[in-house]
């Protein structure tokens, strides 16, 4: 279901993150998704409990980023 704000901005966010989501698994293939959402915002926010809350698209995304920008082909 969309919400009322949602925008053509931010389907290509959430589009990004999901790949780049995607790539942390084939990085870390017996990980869950949950637990590299997880990753994501420990990346992104530091290791806190209000991470996986607190973290913001954009921040996961370049936090996901960064992390795999040494492997280039994942």
């Amino acid at each position: 279901m969309r919400s009322r704000g949602s925008t053509a901005v931010e389907d290509s966010l959430r589009k990004q993150v999901l790949a780049v989501m995607e790539r942390l698994g084939r990085k870390y293939p017996s990980m869950r998704f949950g637990q590299l959402v997880c990753l994501a915002a420990f990346l992104s926010r530091g290791p806190s409990d209000l991470a996986v809350w607190e973290a913001s698209d954009e921040e996961i995304l370049k936090a996901g980023l960064e992390h795999l920008s040494g492997h280039p082909n994942l």
